[in-house]
């Protein structure tokens, strides 16, 4: 199914994944860190503050790709503007 929104075209599609789950701190890496350390430190702020969920989307050229139990909330979240 593609509905067409402000111009952008939005297409379903089940194989695109739904959440993506992304850290909710992030570690900066400095110069003297090696990437071990940095991996460590990072693997313990994810321990500590956990994971958000966040949607996912593939724009494309053609227009955007969602899943199809997300599609609804980016049509919402794009008419509140």
């Amino acid at each position: 199914m593609n509905e067409l929104v402000y111009g952008i075209n939005i297409f379903n599609s089940p194989l695109v994944e739904e959440f993506i789950n992304n850290p909710t701190k992030e570690h900066n890496k400095k110069k003297w860190m090696s990437e071990f350390y940095h991996k460590r430190i990072q693997k313990k702020w994810n321990k500590r503050f956990g994971f958000r969920k966040d949607l996912y989307f593939i724009s494309t050229i053609n227009g955007i790709y969602a899943h199809p139990n997300t599609v609804k909330k980016l049509i919402n979240a794009m008419n509140q503007r």
